[in-house]
């Protein structure tokens, strides 16, 4: 169950992200690929672009 926290600027009860430090995302070889083809693309390093991507995705899914 999720609990509500008090925003400070609108006084509006809002629900707490859950914590999500457990959740451990499964890459699979098509998401590799194209990892691959960006690092090719932009000269960063694949830890650099899977950082990228994780925290994209989890932003991603607070907002929703």
């Amino acid at each position: 169950m999720r609990r509500q926290v008090q925003t400070a600027a609108f006084d509006v009860p809002e629900y707490e992200p859950r914590r999500i430090g457990y959740y451990r995302p499964r890459i699979l070889p098509r998401h590799l690929r194209l990892l691959w083809l960006e690092k090719q693309r932009t000269k960063k390093f694949m830890t650099e672009l899977i950082d990228d991507a994780l925290d994209e995705y989890f932003n991603c899914r607070q907002v929703s």
